[in-house]
């Protein structure tokens, strides 16, 4: 297995993601998080399925929005600098069913740059919460090829849903992304995007 990931639901049960690169692997933890239950689904990956995309998937990133669970995941290309596809699949039960919602970054659109890394919030102005979506940027280090160890940056931007609940599919790129983070006092934290 590879890359993986967890979600701590609202009600205190944890369920982690392994990568298996043709398909993951969605396990219910323990209630003290120190092993499996055994009550599993598997999600087959989608850039196999496909002639010309890469032969295994990673970096799969679980997560929950306003009652609805998502996966989304890149394509396989640790050192590959010229990013990857994300894909996105949604479900009412971290264990399924799932159902494939299309790409999150298009294949030959202007941000696939950046193979996924998480999906994380911020607190935003009137108490909402912004969805940040965080990539690895495999660049060219000390003259050679990217890889995953040698000048690699990060790379993010806000996600924006559809009234039913998928999000949209980011087609263009902003050099500058602007969100608010509050603590209290509301701060602008601005992020450059290379």
């Amino acid at each position: 297995q590879g890359d993986f990931d967890v979600l701590v639901d609202d009600d205190g049960r944890a369920y982690i993601v392994n990568t298996y690169y043709s398909w993951f692997c969605i396990e219910e933890l323990t209630p003290d998080y120190l092993g499996g239950t055994g009550r599993t689904t598997r999600v087959t990956a989608m850039d196999p399925k496909i002639k010309g995309h890469p032969d295994g998937d990673e970096a799969p990133t679980l997560f929950k929005r306003q009652g609805l669970y998502y996966l989304t995941y890149a394509s396989g290309c640790c050192g590959c600098k010229g990013g990857s596809v994300t894909w996105q699949h949604t479900s009412r039960s971290p264990l399924g069913p799932w159902t494939v919602d299309g790409v999150l970054l298009t294949p030959n659109g202007p941000v696939t740059r950046a193979q996924q890394r998480a999906v994380f919030t911020v607190p935003g102005s009137g108490g909402q919460l912004q969805w940040i979506h965080l990539g690895n940027q495999w660049v060219p280090g000390n003259g050679g090829e990217g890889t995953c160890s040698n000048g690699g940056l990060l790379y993010w931007w806000p996600l924006h849903f559809a009234a039913n609940g998928s999000i949209v599919p980011i087609t263009r790129f902003e050099d500058n992304v602007q969100f608010e983070l509050s603590t209290g006092d509301a701060q602008t934290a601005q992020s450059q995007q290379q």
